[in-house]
């Protein structure tokens, strides 16, 4: 009788064993819609704890509607607001860099709302300790609960969205459902699509899985070298990238859960079923450095443009400054950018 060969049961089981990674990655993002949804009918309720309002600044948390984490924001009032701005800071980072920006933006004119990324600054728990995402999608969730809030708290004032590197992939993945219940779009240092990502996010998933998204797995570590590499196409800076270095707030190293909530954010960018398209009239200001990698140069700049433009997004505007590289606002001459980002909020 012959042999039957282990190599079909083998190949079987291997696919069966990453398949169920992505199941389950699919079944964390239809919970959290599932719970967004019931925030939503309930009323929505925005829980949340004020520790000071003082000289026009309101600090606090507020607790997410997906899962309680609470979420360090904090409000720079302007004198007599003609509109609002929502920041959301890139990777790495936390609010507190943009803190000076946001003073800028309030002198203007303009109300900001500041917040911490879940896994990053004060928005962390022991369930949830720094440099782990749960999901882009809570991500998101929290940013859309936390404009809600926003608006409800300054009513009757138009509102702007301002999105710095991961935290543009993290404003381009809130319109996918949110776009109506903003007015204006401004990104900085703008991820182009990767078409690696998907297969990196397949492969993490994996690893995550078996493991758990709550530690560094061997393909999270092989990406820490171009993480220390990426230091050195911020700023031209160098007092910036010195306190960049030496802040103990700062991420240094993703665990499994945080480069997999980044890698599915960037896979995500082109694909357009996701997209409602509620506010085709959305205007969007993309302000880049030459000297960014991450843009992907004028190609991959154009290809973002490209994407806009097919979603229906046709108010879409590329500025472009030479020799600047990632990190705009905290470049030399950052000056001229704020200065572009003030006028398109007048405009």
């Amino acid at each position: 009788m012959k042999k039957r060969s282990p190599w079909p049961a083998a190949v079987g089981l291997l696919l069966g064993a990453s398949i169920v990674p992505q199941l389950s990655a699919k079944a964390r993002e239809k919970n959290t819609a599932r719970k967004l949804a019931l925030w939503e009918a309930s009323g929505p309720i925005h829980r949340l704890a004020l520790y000071d309002h003082e000289d026009g600044i309101v600090t606090g948390v507020y607790k997410s509607p997906v899962d309680g984490l609470p979420l360090a924001f904090t409000i720079i009032e302007a004198e007599s607001p003609a509109g609002l701005v929502q920041i959301v800071h890139g990777a790495q980072e936390h609010s507190g860099y943009y803190k000076v920006f946001a003073h800028r933006l309030a002198q203007a004119g303009f109300t900001v709302l500041l917040s911490d990324n879940r896994g990053h600054g004060d928005s962390v728990s022991a369930d949830h300790p720094r440099a782990y995402i749960s999901s882009i999608d809570d991500i998101v969730a929290d940013q859309y609960a936390l404009t809600l809030f926003f608006k409800n708290r300054y009513p009757g004032l138009p509102l702007a969205m301002f999105g710095h590197s991961f935290g543009s992939l993290i404003a381009r993945n809130y319109i996918m459902a949110h776009d109506d219940e903003i007015d204006k779009l401004i990104l900085t240092g703008l991820v182009c699509y990767p078409p690696q990502a998907g297969v990196g996010l397949f492969f993490g998933n994996v690893e995550s899985f078996y493991t758990s998204p709550k530690r560094r797995g061997a393909l999270i570590r092989m990406m820490d070298s171009k993480t220390k590499a990426a230091l050195d196409t911020i700023s031209n800076n160098p007092a910036f990238l010195h306190s960049f270095r030496g802040d103990d707030k700062l991420v240094n190293y993703y665990l499994n859960g945080g480069a997999m909530a980044i890698w599915d954010s960037a896979s995500r960018l082109k694909d357009y079923g996701r997209y409602a398209v509620k506010n085709p009239d959305l205007k969007v200001l993309a302000l880049n450095g030459t000297e960014d990698p991450l843009t992907g140069g004028a190609k991959g700049l154009a290809d973002t443009a490209k994407t806009f433009y097919k979603l229906g997004y046709e108010d879409y505007e590329n500025k472009i400054y030479p020799h600047m590289k990632h990190d705009l606002l905290h470049e030399n001459a950052s000056e001229i950018v704020i200065w572009d980002i003030i006028r398109f909020l007048k405009n």
